[in-house]
């Protein structure tokens, strides 16, 4: 049964929101156990830090865990997820509106500091609103979905049993059937015919489309960086403005490219994926050169002093300097290997989807 594009699109929600924990999960541990900052130092109880680390690590593991099996349960129209995705909507829809708040309630108590640019600050608070009301707005549109009475029927007919599975069996003494069993009945699922824009064939993976619809979310996120005053960074070289901007840009476009070829099982866009990942394997090569780790350290720099020179700084405080340590741009180039391997084999392993079905030849008399 094909399911509703409303469906999917819960599901890769979920689906984003796990990776996200699941990267918080591994960074937390990574800095409490092996790059810790404190343990280094003179500083007494660096064990603390470590449990702290850990303990908020296994906190954001439970997350993704809870979204990853939601996500699975809403693709498999199972009616505890819909329970549960009814819950997790709730609550981020309940702790967004309510950081929302928070953030008023801070602009309008915080003094002002001297020396600082009333306007900036205005400006960051508006954004980290204006962040916290996307969250709110999913959420909202999650729970709404998910208790309209088309989706909850649908989800009642997935589960319920077959309705009499043998009825009127003529069993003889012997124990042999009489008659054969008839078909089993079960019960008629509300269903739609979907041919919309971003549909696809009734033969489509939901692996290849979850997939998909990663690509044309991920290029959406791409966006603020075309407009972004940042230089950009690739095979170990800093690209500066206007070309970081082009550069963001191609990517953006390629990225929505691909992730609507997937979703109608275009044969090219499974290729021009695969291409993709080998470019990201040489840059991860390349960024493991000793050159272009001193490269990436610039361009970090340059990122930073960039987004700190935004916000007001106290007279008498020390400039930050930021060093992008060797051990995070291993673990970084590690999760996305990762990544990358899973997003090929699925490319690999569903290739036959994406092979259109020859028509059936007469023979010839």
């Amino acid at each position: 049964m094909k399911k509703p594009v409303g469906i999917i699109l819960s599901a890769i929600v979920l689906i984003l929101v796990g990776i996200f924990c699941l990267l918080m999960s591994l960074t937390m541990a990574f800095a409490g156990v092996i790059d810790n900052p404190i343990a280094a130092s003179a500083t007494p109880m660096p064990h603390l830090f470590t449990f702290l680390m850990v303990g908020i690590a296994i906190f954001y593991l439970a997350i993704a865990t809870w979204m990853g099996i939601t996500a699975y349960g809403i693709l498999r129209l199972r009616r505890w997820a819909r329970y549960s995705i009814l819950v997790i909507s709730a609550c981020i829809a309940f702790f967004s509106l309510m950081s929302v708040f928070g953030i008023a309630v801070s602009y309008f108590a915080m003094p002002q500091l001297p020396g600082a640019n009333p306007h900036v600050l205005a400006i960051a608070f508006l954004a980290i609103a204006l962040f916290e009301l996307v969250f709110t707005a999913i959420g909202t549109w999650l729970f709404v979905y998910f208790i309209r009475r088309p989706i909850r029927e649908l989800f009642d007919a997935a589960n319920l049993l077959p309705l009499e599975p043998y009825p009127n069996l003529n069993l003889p003494h012997d124990g042999t059937y009489a008659t054969p069993p008839p078909p089993l009945v079960y019960p008629a699922a509300p269903y739609k015919t979907y041919t919309g824009f971003f549909s696809s064939p009734s033969h489509a993976p939901a692996a290849i489309k979850v997939l998909g619809w990663i690509f044309l979310v991920g290029a959406l996120f791409i966006v603020p960086w075309i407009f972004a005053p940042f230089p950009g960074f690739m095979f170990g070289m800093i690209i500066p403005q206007p070309e970081s901007h082009l550069m963001f840009l191609a990517f953006a476009v390629l990225g929505a490219c691909i992730g609507y070829g997937l979703l109608k099982l275009k044969n090219w866009s499974r290729l021009t994926a695969i291409a993709l990942i080998v470019v990201g394997f040489i840059n991860y090569a390349v960024c493991l050169l000793p050159q272009a780790q001193n490269q990436l350290r610039v361009y970090s720099a340059v990122i930073t002093a960039h987004i700190t020179s935004l916000v007001p700084a106290v007279p008498g405080q020390p400039k930050y300097l930021y060093t992008y340590p060797t051990s995070m741009l291993f673990f970084g180039i590690a999760v996305g290997l990762v990544i990358n391997l899973v997003v090929l084999w699925l490319l690999l392993h569903y290739r036959s989807a994406f092979t259109t079905p020859s028509e059936p030849q007469t023979e010839s008399v």
